[in-house]
């Protein structure tokens, strides 16, 4: 007896086509519309709000509390920034700028390198623009899933 099995027939431009978009996907000009483009004040407060406080601060100094406490007086100047930023495509060196430390593993010898855990504070600009981001792309996704 003969089973049916379908002949799948395929180019190699087709499944060139079909990996390319596993590996690059592409967003539509919807999603993209969405995602990209300027931040907005209320998005900035909003990633502010959901911060987690006491937190290191990178090399500008400027803490989570900081943002918090003077918003309503820098705020406008740090999305000024941040936009500016985007539009050249990347942020300034300052606020790319992340400060590389040693965190010490419990009682070991703080004299061996291997016993210090690297960690990299980043400033609180760049952990503001990164939070926004990602909540674009994650509110973007969760309207294509529902």
């Amino acid at each position: 007896m003969r089973t049916c099995t379908p002949e799948i027939s395929t180019s190699q431009e087709q499944f060139n086509l079909f990996i390319r978009n596993l590996i690059f996907p592409k967003l539509s000009n919807e999603d993209r519309k969405e995602i990209e483009g300027p931040l907005t004040l209320d998005e900035c407060k909003r990633v502010l709000g959901l911060s987690q406080e006491s937190k290191s601060p990178g090399e500008d100094g400027f803490t989570v509390e900081f943002y918090k406490y003077f918003f309503d007086s820098v705020g406008g100047y740090l999305l000024e920034s941040l936009n500016a930023a985007h539009e050249v495509g990347k942020l300034s060196i300052s606020q790319r700028r992340g400060v590389i430390t040693l965190i010490p593993k419990v009682d070991l010898d703080l004299l061996d390198l291997q016993n210090g855990r690297p960690i990299t504070m980043l400033n609180t600009d760049y952990r503001i623009t990164s939070k926004a981001l990602a909540r674009r792309i994650e509110t973007s996704c969760q309207g294509q899933t529902s």
